[in-house]
């Protein structure tokens, strides 16, 4: 951990480096507001926006869906190198289910690619949720079986 310290400009607190975001335009590499700071704001921020239109969220989501499908495409091939028609036959080859889960995909959420981070090579189609737990598991299956283990030591099945 670094151990360089940063005073934020909102709260005006010194606090280390690794509580801001990294920024490449900065001078010192960070923004100047600490994490908790830019997260407060955000967070205020749609707030105001679904005070002052309460189905701004909904929209937005709508919006997104109409473009969809071409943001898919360029998304698909700048991050991992494979074309739209690639990525529906894949949804197609899991009967249109999660790799881990086995639950059908939602029309409404975007449906991870999952693959492995040294090599780049794409593993499954997987839930977001899916995704992101053997990714807090450091993709380990050594600390999946751990976790699993666990579960069914406390009740859970």
């Amino acid at each position: 951990m670094n151990e360089e310290k940063k005073v934020c400009k909102t709260c005006t607190r010194e606090k280390l480096i690794d509580d801001f975001w990294k920024n490449s335009r900065a001078r010192d590499g960070r923004y100047s507001d600490c994490k908790e700071c830019a997260y407060k704001r955000e967070k205020e921020n749609l707030q105001k926006r679904l005070d002052a239109d309460p189905h701004y969220s909904s929209k937005r989501q709508s919006e997104w869906r109409k473009r969809g499908r071409n943001t898919l495409r360029k998304h698909l091939k700048q991050k991992y190198h494979m074309t739209l028609e690639q990525y529906d036959a894949m949804v197609i080859s899991q009967n249109g289910k999660c790799s881990i889960c086995d639950e059908e995909f939602s029309t409404d959420r975007r449906i991870a690619v999952d693959h492995d981070h040294e090599t780049g090579k794409i593993r499954n189609l997987l839930h977001f949720r899916c995704n992101t737990a053997i990714g807090l598991l450091k993709e380990s299956p050594l600390f999946c079986r751990n976790a699993a283990e666990y579960l069914e030591r406390h009740g859970k099945v």
